[in-house]
């Protein structure tokens, strides 16, 4: 397995990704609001994101 999902909801890495072209995610709930943060080093800020 290589991610795991948090206690509080977010999604990790149990090691580095590299190579990874697209990420498909559906959402359960229309009305459920979603960002997605990436980094190379363990730092997120809102500057990577989408």
């Amino acid at each position: 397995m290589w991610q795991t999902i948090k206690a509080s909801g977010y999604i990790t890495n149990t090691a580095p990704v590299s190579g990874m072209m697209t990420l498909n995610i559906e959402k359960a709930d229309a009305s459920a609001h979603l960002r997605v943060f990436w980094s190379n080093d363990q730092t997120f800020d809102a500057s990577r994101s989408i």
